[in-house]
């Protein structure tokens, strides 16, 4: 194979990779407005039920939980890290989890997704970088 054609491809290459990835960013920045709607929604419906009924808390719980899973979402589409993926399967996981009255066999599995996914961050990711947490000089 030629020199010239190998450049064409390699160009070709680059091109579609930059398209796919501002094609990423655009499909985030439409599940962000999404997400901002939901919770605009979901702050109204929440307003107006009955507080000291425990339906309203596990409704609460299940709002803020799909907001994080579309947060997370987000994050995982622009920035490609398994670290990302696993938090979003997290969230998604304890979304499962706390329905009203799950069965046993599905706590059971969550407990264990959630094994599986402290040893794949454990023995896969590097630790996540420490924050100063005093200010600067």
């Amino acid at each position: 194979m030629s020199a010239a054609p190998r450049r064409v491809t390699d160009r070709a290459a680059i091109v579609f990779s930059e398209a796919v990835r501002w094609l990423e960013i655009v499909l985030a920045a439409l599940v962000l407005v999404g997400i901002l709607f939901a919770a605009g929604a979901a702050i109204r419906e929440l307003w107006a039920l009955d507080w000291t009924a425990s339906s309203t808390f596990d409704r609460l719980l299940n709002r803020v939980l799909f907001i994080a899973i579309g947060l997370e979402l987000v994050r995982m589409l622009v920035v490609h890290s398994l670290r990302a993926i696993l938090e979003m399967l997290a969230f998604a996981i304890a979304r499962n989890m706390l329905t009203p009255n799950p069965a046993a066999f599905d706590i059971a599995l969550g407990a264990v997704a959630f094994a599986v996914l402290l040893a794949a961050g454990r023995y896969f990711l590097a630790p996540a970088p420490k924050k100063d947490l005093e200010p600067a000089a």
